[in-house]
């Protein structure tokens, strides 16, 4: 061998293998150290890149598992919800049955609601408050959301939703709303009632209501007649009339009245004091009683010898009665007679002169300039009440200035304020009309203008739109304070009717009437579109002049005539000044309506006793009698007028001014009065409930408006309409003639609201008697609305479906959605009176017909990711479970029909409740397997793992010695390599 000292190559050699032995040494020490085969990528590319692949399954599996371990909680805390609900239906399903009971009262069910009720709420706050991690579970949020942009749709989420935001439209068939009608409630005995009627033909004052009479016999089929009459004008002497007599058999005799000179009205009851006709002098006793105020003077007496012309003096006045004798009749002792007396008022009660309306001013400027366009404000007073009245006013049509005017007779103006609008639409384009006409012929050769619109726009917004045509007249000017000279002017004239009232519109031709010299040079021209507005001002009385006029003078007069005893006639009672006038109250500053006692009194022929009666009449705002707001008639500040006023007595249906006391229905056979205390009505409708609470002084028309607001307010089941609203509780005082009509019987109250359909139904519920008292029953069942329910999607306009929806929901329009409509959607409501049908009518909207209803779904279902790879999810929504998801939010036992119906829709919500247990119960098992399946792959996913990666460390053990051996051996081996170097230094020294 040779040797270098420059290059050792054992040395080398040497360190070579030592170096690569401690590197394997060192593997092997990690490997030991971490347990594990591969540490480092180099270790084993392939082995690591599936031992981390496998690692991640591994860790997603365990997570999985933890994730359906959470699902099966979500899950179990649902169930548990469910699970009291379902103990709630199922209880209320016993009460249900037990309500359905005959042998149990309607005080008895009302507990029995009550504790329903509680359930209903007790079943609302679960579904709303039952959460897992802040995450409602079962009232639909859990599986979706929606929005709309109205008040008809709201949706009731049965599963995962169908995402996306829709278009519906609807083409609706109204329906019909329940009726119930009441017992018919009639007058307890002794009891009397009374109510105004009407007359056909004669203007009624502004009497509100009548109340409390008293001593007046019932009317049956001939009414009273109150005759008001103004206190502005005066009264004449009035006829004294003998209105009564009751005379002994055998008793024939006449007697009549002659001339008064009375200040009071009142009424003379006369008693004969002795039998004879052959008597010396006829004797009576007799008294005074006062109309007005019901006073009763002492008896005094007088004696008359020739029959004729018996004074019976009075601090009154005087009466003269005179007594005519039949042959083989006589007058016997204790006959009666009633006579009527009226004040002669010539003297104390002034006229008072008509009123007067100030005259216009100049004609005012109501343009700034020729070009100006826009609405112009315009006066409609007339200079006098009868007068023809022309109205002038500037108009723009167009580029062309033209002179207009409203015209007509004073009656034939606007009752309000507002905004008019003329527009020419139909007509002939380019209409010119010459500067001057003068002849009949060119008259007859101007075309006429068609399809002129009217428009006007009242200041609460109502729009009343009329077309018709302008066709060409003539008329005569005589004033030259406003035209410059008296001539025949023509014109484009139309008749139409804005908001039921006459109006005039009259379009001067050619000539400009704003004070320009006579027969200056003018044109028309007309083009279709050309519109023009004006400013109307309602015409009024001057309400100072009104004030002071009325206040100063007042009074007036009232008799009552006719009446059961056939035609007859009382005094005319007078009322001085301020007595039937409105009276403010200085305390507050407010008016009071002005109540006046109108006495009667009325011989009774089967006794021979005099019966007082009286009665209350209440005017509006306090005025004696209404004010003519005709602008072609004025009047001293009060209308003259008639009333018809029934009185019903004891057994017949009482009046809307009776007091609920005085009915026989809220008596018992104990003869107690059912409404000594104060009794509770609940009224339920629109998943709602309202309490009304009734007094014995109530009266009828108080209960009646008690229940409207109710029903209207509270329950919100009225309508926009107050004429509607105020039709929901009717009480029939005039029975309809129509033998289909829901009003036929009086004495009845009709109960409804303004919603057609099941939707619309009420339900009552109080105490037995007072229940029984109202003795509602069904006289008219509710039918739902049709609706045909097209949907599209918003955005592109494709249509998706159809449905024909008939129970106020849409099942299959929208996936895991039923659609609930509001059976007031597409309909219009309205007060129907022709034909005396007086009924509610339901009709299509068309404005809703053609509107497009919008709504956005969203999915917000929860999914559980049970396994490590994409799309191994698990789908737990859960439908909606409150009162509304299970159809229940109606829920009402109490009546036995109702309580029935409950049992039905308790089966349903019940069916509801334990199919989506069933379906929550079996995904709960199907995880209880997953977590087995994750749990069973996870381990031979890890056992495969570890086979790849983890350290056999028996082996790598003896790899630990046999490397520490070559180490050790690597070391002494170099040792000795690099001795090589001394054996070339021993040879150089051995020479």
């Amino acid at each position: 061998m040779a040797l270098s000292i420059y290059q050792n190559l054992g040395a080398m050699v040497a360190h070579s293998y030592l170096s690569s032995n401690e590197s394997r040494l060192s593997t092997t020490i990690e490997r030991l150290s971490s347990g594990l085969r591969i540490n480092h990528a180099a270790d084993d590319p392939a082995g690591l890149s599936v031992s981390e692949t496998m690692r991640g399954q591994i860790k997603s599996l365990k997570q999985a598992s933890l994730n359906a371990q959470d699902g099966m909680s979500f899950l179990q805390t649902a169930e548990g919800a469910m699970e009291q609900t379902s103990a709630m239906l199922i209880r209320m399903r016993e009460l249900a049955v037990q309500a359905a009971n005959g042998t149990y009262s309607a005080n008895d069910r009302m507990e029995m609601q009550k504790e329903i009720d509680q359930l209903k709420l007790e079943i609302d706050r679960i579904a709303n408050n039952t959460e897992f991690n802040t995450n409602k579970l079962i009232n639909g949020r859990a599986a979706g959301l929606w929005t709309t942009d109205n008040n008809f749709l709201s949706t009731i989420i049965r599963g995962p939703l169908a995402a996306g935001n829709y278009e519906m439209t609807l083409n609706v068939k109204p329906g019909v709303n329940q009726v119930q009608k009441s017992n018919i409630l009639s007058l307890n005995e002794s009891q009397i009632g009374a109510q105004l009627a009407d007359i056909e033909g004669v203007d009624k004052p502004n009497i509100l209501k009548s109340s409390s009479p008293k001593g007046l016999t019932a009317t049956e089929n001939v009414p009273f007649v109150v005759t008001v009459t103004a206190g502005l004008s005066t009264l004449t002497a009035a006829d004294t009339h003998i209105i009564g007599r009751y005379a002994q058999p055998n008793s024939t005799w006449n007697a009549s009245v002659g001339v008064i000179a009375s200040t009071v009205s009142g009424y003379f009851e006369v008693e004969f004091l002795n039998s004879s006709v052959n008597a010396d002098e006829v004797r009576v006793k007799y008294r005074f009683i006062n109309a007005k105020t019901g006073e009763v003077s002492p008896y005094l007496e007088a004696a008359r010898s020739d029959y004729v012309n018996l004074v019976l003096p009075n601090a009154a006045g005087n009466a003269y009665l005179m007594v005519n004798t039949l042959e083989g009749g006589g007058i016997h002792n204790g006959d009666k007679l009633l006579i009527s007396v009226s004040a002669n008022v010539s003297d104390v009660y002034p006229s008072l002169a008509p009123y007067t309306r100030a005259a216009p001013t100049a004609i005012p400027n109501i343009f700034t300039s020729a070009s100006a366009a826009g609405s112009y404000d315009f006066n409609l007073v007339p200079a006098s009440p009868a007068s023809t009245y022309n109205t002038y006013f500037k108009a723009i049509t167009g580029l062309t200035t033209v002179t207009s005017s409203v015209s007509g007779n004073a009656n034939s103006v606007f009752n309000s304020s507002g905004t008019l609008t003329v527009e020419f639409t139909l007509g002939a384009t380019n209409i010119n009309i010459t500067a001057q006409i003068t002849s009949a012929t060119s008259v007859a050769s101007m075309p006429n203008i068609d399809g002129v619109k009217f428009s006007f726009v009242d200041g609460a917004g109502n729009v009343f739109t009329v077309t018709t045509s302008l066709t060409l007249g003539v008329y005569s000017v005589s004033s030259s304070t406003i035209f410059p000279s008296a001539t025949n002017r023509y014109y484009y004239e139309a008749s139409f009717l804005i908001g039921g009232n006459m109006v005039h519109y009259k379009m001067p031709v050619g000539t400009n009437y704003d004070g320009e010299p006579n027969g200056s040079a003018g044109s028309l021209d007309i083009v279709v579109g050309d519109s023009m507005s004006f400013t109307v001002y309602m015409p009024v009385l001057a309400p100072k002049v009104y004030e002071s006029e009325l206040l100063e003078h007042g009074g007036g007069t009232i008799q009552l005539n006719e009446g059961p005893s056939g035609v007859q006639s009382s005094p005319v009672i007078v009322y001085g000044a301020h007595e039937l006038t409105r009276v403010v109250d200085s305390s507050t500053g407010t008016l009071n309506l002005n109540i006046v006692t109108v006495h009667y009194a009325e011989l009774d022929s089967q006794t021979g006793n005099i019966n007082l009666g009286s009665i209350d009449l209440t005017f509006d705002d306090g005025v004696g009698v209404q004010l003519d707001t005709a602008v072609s008639t004025l009047y001293a500040g009060t209308t003259d007028g008639k009333i018809a006023l029934e009185v019903k007595g004891s057994g017949e249906a009482a009046t809307s001014t009776t007091k609920l006391r005085s009915l026989k229905a809220f008596t018992n056979e104990d003869g107690r009065m059912l409404l000594d205390i104060t009794q509770e009505l609940t009224v339920y409708g629109n998943s709602r409930q309202a309490t009304v609470f009734l007094e014995a002084d109530d009266t009828i028309a108080d209960l009646v408006n008690k229940l409207n607001k109710a029903i209207v307010k509270d329950l919100a089941m009225g309508t926009s309409t107050p004429e509607v609203n105020s039709k929901l509780i009717q009480y029939v005082t005039m029975p309809n003639t129509r033998s289909d009509a829901l009003d036929s019987v009086h004495g009845t109250l009709l109960v409804q609201s303004a919603i057609p359909g099941k939707q619309g139904e009420l339900a009552f519920t109080g105490d037995s008697d007072i229940l029984d008292a109202l003795g509602l029953i069904t006289v008219r069942s509710s039918i739902n609305s049709t609706s045909i329910v097209d949907i599209s999607n918003a955005h592109t306009g494709v249509h998706i479906a159809s449905e024909r929806v008939s129970d106020d929901r849409a099942y299959s329009l929208i996936g895991g959605a039923e659609i609930k409509l509001d059976a007031r959607a597409g309909i219009d409501v309205s007060w129907n009176n022709t034909d005396l049908r007086n009924e509610i009518m339901f009709e299509s909207s068309v404005s809703v017909s053609n509107t497009k209803l919008y709504m956005h779904i969203v999915d917000s279902r929860p999914l559980l990711q049970i396994g490590a790879d994409y799309g191994q999810v698990m789908d737990i929504s859960i439908p909606q479970l409150d009162l509304e998801g299970l159809g229940v939010e109606n829920l009402l036992v109490v009546s036995h029909e109702l309580a029935e119906k409950a049992i039905t829709s308790l089966d349903v919500a019940l069916d509801r409740v334990t199919k989506v247990r069933a379906s929550v119960g079996a995904q709960v098992s199907r995880l209880q397997y997953t977590t087995s399946n994750l749990a069973s792959t996870s381990q031979y996913l890890t056992t495969s793992e570890s086979r790849i990666r983890d350290l056999d460390v028996a082996e790598e053990s003896t790899n630990l010695a046999a490397f520490q051996m070559l180490t050790q051996s690597g070391v002494a081996m170099l040792a000795q390599a690099n001795q090589i170097p001394q054996y070339v230094l021993q040879l150089i020294q051995g020479r």
